[in-house]
């Protein structure tokens, strides 16, 4: 990883947002250590998930602030729904 790059996208997506907090997608971000090191810098807050076992993984990674993109369906479509995976993948 090219730190020097990262930390030169992060610091223009903080531009770019014009005082507003950018919330970091973690589908773009695959390294806990990489979430940190944004989340640590100023203009940044929160992280949005993909998946419902991704968000738990996150909370359980003392991320305190994450977004769930696509919540669960709820209610007679979970009767047949398949069991909430792991996170990270094996």
């Amino acid at each position: 990883m090219d730190l020097d790059a990262f930390d030169a996208n992060a610091d223009d997506l903080v531009r770019r947002a014009g005082g507003k907090p950018v919330r970091v997608a973690s589908k773009s971000v695959r390294c806990r250590a990489l979430l940190e090191r944004v989340l640590a810098r100023e203009g940044f807050a929160g992280i949005m998930s993909f998946t419902l076992a991704e968000s738990l993984w996150l909370a359980r990674s003392g991320f305190d602030d994450v977004l769930l993109a696509y919540p669960p369906p709820t209610g007679p479509a979970t009767r047949s729904s398949p069991p909430i995976p792991s996170w990270p993948p094996p």
